[in-house]
């Protein structure tokens, strides 16, 4: 799970990024169904970041399957959520979907949360609050 802190209170643009993740979020979630492909879910979140308010970059994997790793990397390698992947979601696999937006030499907003596809769709395992996390100095 993954979360981003912020110095003081978060401007309009830091939450209205952090609303976009949670968007992109969600349209993953509505999209992963048992038989729909990874490029579905893909091509259902990818509107989202370039319908943003001001330009932000991402990297274009909106998730990854996750299982038994070994070091030095936790990526199961199996499948990556993004464009042009024809594999299939199946029911019990499970997913990373770590959402970093950037402005490049500016900052990011990164939020996650690990999901496991079920007959009905994408449910989420970890509890992330989709907040910012207002740090004090």
């Amino acid at each position: 799970m993954m979360r981003t802190a912020v110095t003081g209170a978060p401007n309009s643009a830091l939450s209205s990024t952090r609303d976009l993740c949670r968007s992109i979020f969600e349209a993953l979630c509505d999209t992963m169904r048992p038989g729909n492909s990874f490029d579905a879910a893909a091509q259902a979140a990818d509107a989202l970041p370039r319908s943003a308010a001001r330009p932000v970059l991402f990297s274009g994997v909106f998730g990854y399957a996750v299982g038994a790793q070994f070091p030095p990397s936790w990526v199961e390698g199996t499948g990556f959520i993004a464009k042009g992947q024809s594999r299939t979601f199946e029911a019990n696999m499970v997913f990373h979907l770590p959402l970093c937006l950037r402005v490049p030499g500016q900052w990011g907003v990164g939020i996650s949360d690990t999901v496991v596809m079920t007959e009905q769709g994408a449910k989420p395992l970890t509890n992330n609050d989709w907040q910012l996390f207002e740090a004090r100095s």
